[in-house]
Formats: structure tokens, C-alpha cells, sequence
């Protein structure tokens, strides 16, 4: 583990050294200088992922418990959830290159075969509560009534009464029991949000306007993480959840590409997972392997049109991988 742990060091200050034009020049910047170093939260991100650890508050918990390989790489730094979280959404492109970074050196160092590459999908379980949601109809009715508190302000100032400082009357009565008749838990706490102030009001828009980007047309909206869905895992149980594609290679293998997508089926992924690994490796490998939920017209198309060769079963050969035949003709079926 010691070993792993020099090794991922050595990997990333190999890629910041030669790809420093990706980093900030943060010698330029005003204000506050920034308390952590991109070499130090990235390398504690990866370490993270490689012990198992992915989430924000997953890895500042793991931090608290005083690891010492943490405490190393953060030169006894404490990053909060929320600046691990920052740091996720503004470094994204420079994770990404890492990733990329990373598969060339496996070509370089003879890790890579570059001739059977598989690609697969699993489900993978969302950090979000299955009981933390919100209806489109609620957002709707919200923003209705967004708009109406802006013209009147009577109408305003009896919801802060309630809401904000717990005073029900005759005047205010029918208004807050149509409000609770129309919305549920999480939307009432967005509306209290809304009306402490103005910054948390437009807050609580941007949310708004977020949810409502994430809406598949269907189903509700986490709010704990809005870019979920609901799809079954492999044991058949239906949560939060994402759709993870991993591409390997058969030598050792070395992941050459991933996605995390919110699509619950394989049907549309196989040539968005070729293409990253043509990216990755400058080329397609001899062959892929694929599973039968891969094997669309698009897919037969496109590695025709690219002279790719692809083994996927049959929806029929599929089911005799699965269920053989039973070889004595005197079983029951």
C-alpha cells in the first residue's frame, strides 16, 4: 500500500510539472490567497478514490479519523466537504487530463495491449437520499408564487409571518393551508429559504432552475443530487443511482475509458465508449467485446463505417449463454 501510495504521488506531480499550463495562475488572482494547493486536494481526491472513497463528506469524514497518509499528502490540512466539492466542479477538465495522463503512461510503461479492449456498464449507487425529493409541479407552483410575492407585498409579508416567525392567523390562515395543501417537505423548506433575503432568494432560483434542468419528464427530482435517476442495480432493487461504463483492456486490466452517465440502459453507450478510446489511445484496439444491451443498429453501423471489429451476442445467443440447454432429453422444461 505504502508502495501505491508514492506511486500516485509521483504520477500526479509528474503531470502537474508537465502540464502546468492547465493549472491557475494564481499569483495573478486577488483576494485571499487559496489555503490549498491543486497538487495537494487532487492527490487527496485520487488516494480517496483508490481506498474506495468517493463522495465529499465521504472524504472528509475519512480525514477527521486522522489517517496518516491524508494528513501527508494535505501538509495537515483540513478541507471541508463543501471545498472538496468546489474543487470537484472547477477542476473537472484537469481531473479528466490526469485520467488521460495516466493511460498514456500505461502505454508507455507496456501495460497496455492495445488489442482486446471489453466495455461494461454497472450500476453504481448515487450519494442521495431516496426520501430527499421534489415533484415538477412543486418547482412550478413555486416560481408561481415566487412571482406573486413580487407584486404584492401584503401577500408577502403574512408568509414571512408564518414561516419565518411561526405566526398563524385568521388573516394569513387560508393562504398558508393552500400553500401546504400544494406543497411537500423540501419545498417548504426551499420557500422558508427564499424568504430570509435576497441573496438566499436568488439562491433558491439558481436551485430552482437546476432541478428543473435535471427533470427527465417523469420521475421526481432528487434534491440531494438532481443529476440521479431512478434505475434497478443488479440485484433488482430500484434507487438513486448512476450508470457506470468502464472500458478495460485485456492485458492487465487497465481502464483506458469511463463515463458516468444517468442513462439506465447500455443501448446508447457503445460508441461513445469507442470513441474515448480512440482519443486515449490514438487508435481502436483489434477487437472489442461487448455484452448483447450494447448491440443496436447505430453500433453495427458505426463499426462498419470505422472497420471495427466487435464480438456481442444475439438476444438469442444471450439467453443460451445464460440458460443452456439442459443436455438430458428427458428433463422437464
Amino acid at each position: 500500500m505504502i508502495i501505491l501510495f508514492f506511486l500516485v504521488e509521483w504520477i500526479i506531480q509528474s503531470f502537474l510539472s508537465e502540464n502546468s499550463f492547465l493549472l491557475p495562475n494564481e499569483e495573478t488572482k486577488r483576494g485571499r490567497p487559496k489555503t490549498y494547493q491543486t497538487d495537494e486536494l487532487l492527490s487527496f481526491i485520487v488516494w480517496g478514490v483508490l481506498n474506495g472513497i468517493t463522495s465529499c463528506r465521504g472524504l472528509e469524514n475519512w480525514l477527521k479519523n486522522n489517517d496518516e497518509t491524508c494528513n501527508y499528502i494535505l501538509n495537515n490540512k483540513n478541507p471541508s466537504k463543501s471545498t472538496i466539492a468546489r474543487f470537484y466542479s472547477t477542476n473537472m477538465f484537469l481531473i479528466d487530463e490526469l485520467f488521460r495522463y495516466t493511460v498514456n503512461l500505461g502505454i508507455k510503461y507496456d501495460l497496455v495491449g492495445c488489442n482486446h479492449v471489453t466495455i461494461d456498464g454497472t450500476i453504481l449507487k448515487a450519494n442521495a437520499s431516496n426520501f430527499r425529493l421534489i415533484k415538477i409541479d412543486e418547482l412550478e407552483y413555486l416560481e408561481n408564487l415566487i412571482d406573486e410575492l413580487e407584486k404584492d407585498e401584503y401577500l408577502l409579508f403574512e408568509i414571512r409571518k408564518y414561516f419565518l416567525k411561526d405566526v398563524l392567523n385568521e388573516k394569513n390562515y387560508n393562504i398558508i393551508l393552500q400553500i401546504k395543501n400544494k406543497l411537500k417537505k423540501e419545498a417548504l423548506n426551499l420557500l422558508t429559504k427564499l424568504l430570509m433575503s435576497k441573496q438566499e432568494k436568488q439562491y433558491v432560483l439558481d436551485f430552482i432552475a437546476y432541478l428543473k434542468a435535471n427533470y427527465n419528464g417523469k420521475n421526481t427530482i432528487s434534491i440531494t443530487d438532481p443529476e440521479s435517476r431512478w434505475m434497478k442495480d443488479k440485484k433488482g432493487n430500484t434507487g438513486l443511482n448512476y450508470n457506470y461504463q468502464v472500458a478495460t483492456d485485456d492485458k492487465y486490466d487497465f481502464i483506458l475509458a469511463q463515463k458516468l452517465i444517468n442513462d439506465p440502459t447500455d443501448h446508447h453507450q457503445f460508441i461513445p465508449m469507442a470513441d474515448e478510446v480512440k482519443m486515449n489511445l490514438n487508435r481502436h484496439p483489434t477487437f472489442y467485446t461487448a455484452d448483447t444491451a450494447y448491440l443496436t443498429d447505430k453500433t453495427l453501423d458505426y463499426c462498419y463505417q470505422n472497420n471495427i471489429t466487435a464480438i456481442m451476442p444475439d438476444r438469442t445467443e444471450n439467453i443460451n449463454i445464460k440458460h443452456p440447454k439442459s443436455e438430458n432429453k428427458y428433463q422437464k422444461t
